[in-house]
């Protein structure tokens, strides 16, 4: 499953407010939004387009950021990442010529996740490091947060473990202070992921209950129901590792896609509806060497990469 080595940048653009004019992109703008939150994300190109050109037309700058970052999230979800790193670039322009630190901080952390799918693992490195200091700077934890998770993922693409660690456990402490569910669940279960990589099996497992907890408790969104999913194929990833616990692993596991199933039905996100039911339905089918840390960009191309 591609999406749980993808990244989604949701997490940091939800703290991006558009400016308000009262012109029609705004209102294409929010059903964008609403698309992408269900899954639909070709419609969600669709609608921020149509949102870009308005805010071009009336010169409004910091709404063509705004539609640029979310543009570029939809397009790292439909895998066309070539346009995903254009519409960022132009917006880090926007971002530096307006002189909004925070935004440039977010394109910044935006542009070293996709980097992380494409490489060089270099520029990704540089990417969110920069990102790092600047949200550091700001004082901004949610976007540390973010940040410091999706830096932790890629040190672990290059086997540094320990530095992933570092990263990851930050990053649950700054979540969880902020009272950010997902956002702990997600670090905790690219924790897991790291631990179980580096022969540490039984510390993952109690990282994924943690992570399991975490979600349990929020609201349904996309994001909490793609959290599931991704606790729930970690759960499986496990079992390789921990035998005598195989038949606890896959109980959990399958608490997990139920749950996603029934949270993404709620909100009509009926993508991640079908990847939880399928998983579930599919739950003897070993997934031994998938990666399944996650930021989640996500939803990509879960499917075709099984």
């Amino acid at each position: 499953m591609k999406a749980r080595f993808s990244f989604w940048l949701l997490v940091v653009i939800l703290w991006v407010t558009p400016a308000a004019d009262g012109q029609a992109h705004e209102a294409a703008l929010e059903a964008g939004m609403k698309a992408f939150e269900r899954g639909a994300f070709q419609d969600a190109v669709v609608s921020w387009t149509s949102a870009l050109r308005g805010y071009e037309r009336a010169g409004n700058r910091p709404g063509q950021l705004t539609t640029l970052i979310q543009l570029s999230q939809a397009e790292s979800a439909l895998g066309r990442y070539g346009q995903a790193v254009r519409n960022l670039e132009a917006a880090l322009e926007l971002a530096d010529g307006l002189g909004d630190r925070f935004r440039l901080a977010t394109v910044l952390a935006a542009l070293g996740n996709v980097h992380i799918v494409i490489g060089p693992p270099e520029t990704a490195a540089a990417h969110l490091e920069r990102a790092l200091a600047l949200s550091r700077s700001l004082g901004a934890p949610a976007l540390t947060a973010t940040v410091l998770n999706n830096l932790g993922n890629l040190r672990a693409t290059q086997g540094n473990h320990q530095d992933a660690l570092i990263a990851y456990r930050e990053s649950i402490v700054l979540a969880r202070d902020l009272g950010h569910r997902v956002l702990a669940a997600r670090a905790l279960s690219n924790a897991a992921a790291a631990l179980r990589q580096s022969g540490q099996p039984r510390e993952a497992e109690a990282l994924l209950d943690a992570a399991l907890a975490e979600i349990g408790r929020g609201s349904s969104s996309h994001e909490m129901a793609f959290a599931l999913v991704n606790v729930g194929l970690a759960y499986r990833d496990l079992r390789a590792a921990l035998p005598d616990a195989a038949d606890s692993l896959m109980l959990r596991a399958a608490r997990a896609f139920t749950d996603a199933a029934a949270a993404a039905d709620r909100i009509g996100d009926r993508r991640t509806t079908s990847y939880a039911w399928g998983y579930l339905g599919d739950s003897e089918v070993s997934t031994d060497g998938v990666d399944c840390r996650w930021s989640g960009d996500q939803d990509k191309n879960e499917k075709n990469s099984e």
